[in-house]
């Protein structure tokens, strides 16, 4: 089963996306957003948005939430939600 979750700062929502466990989707947002590493992930957007507005690892799990929208989705509706979440 998935769950279709917001991710956002402040209570502003600046992603959609699914995930089978929010505990590591969460953790892999905060790694893929300080890992220097792993340029193509830390060079998206999205982690770019989230250190310019000056959010430092040890801070991460204060202002970065996830929030379930939708969850136990039977697989074949997972996309469509997802879609549909987004384009609302």
């Amino acid at each position: 089963m998935t769950t279709i979750c917001s991710l956002s700062i402040n209570d502003y929502p600046i992603y959609i996306g699914k995930t089978g466990d929010l505990k590591q989707r969460l953790g892999g947002h905060k790694s893929h957003c300080f890992n220097e590493n792993n340029k193509v992930k830390y060079n998206k957007k999205l982690y770019q948005t989230i250190r310019q507005l000056g959010i430092e690892k040890t801070q991460f799990k204060e202002y970065v939430k996830l929030n379930v929208l939708y969850e136990n989705l039977p697989e074949e509706y997972n996309d469509i939600m997802e879609d549909l979440v987004i384009n609302i």
